[in-house]
């Protein structure tokens, strides 16, 4: 196994079809990464704040603190890194564009595509404990 120090985390494609996976690429394929380490602590110190709350305990004041989560921010910027990129045909026969605005629609409102990404993502997140048990057995 080689590594590359300028792309550590390479998104990898994954080729589908009207029946689900497919090596044709002209039929249509996704790129996708993982998103951990780095990237992950910079979503979530984006998404996440400390918040304060007082409330009356057995007629004393106490101090509550949680944590409140942009869930909304937090899936728009991990799909945007985990989705590298794509060429989805629409059956007229334009390419829709890998962009922000366009993952959070193809995610939010196509099941298929949902499916098709939260597949390839269970065989890409697969991929590494697999790699790492046949390094052990080595």
């Amino acid at each position: 196994m080689q590594f590359n120090l300028d792309a550590l985390n390479p998104g990898v494609r994954f080729y589908f079809d009207e029946e689900g996976v497919s090596p044709d690429p002209k039929q249509g394929w996704i790129e996708l990464r993982q998103c951990s380490g780095d990237e992950l602590t910079k979503i979530t110190k984006q998404t996440r704040k400390k918040k304060e709350t007082y409330r009356t305990v057995d007629h004393r004041p106490q101090r509550f603190e949680y944590e409140a989560i942009d869930n909304e921010l937090e899936n728009r910027l991990v799909w945007d890194y985990c989705i590298t990129d794509w060429f989805l045909p629409e059956k007229s026969g334009r390419k829709i564009e890998c962009n922000a605005d366009n993952k959070v629609m193809m995610m939010t409102q196509s099941p298929t595509f949902m499916s098709l990404y939260a597949k390839f993502m269970g065989q890409l997140t697969k991929t590494e404990p697999e790699t790492k048990d046949d390094e052990e057995k080595n």
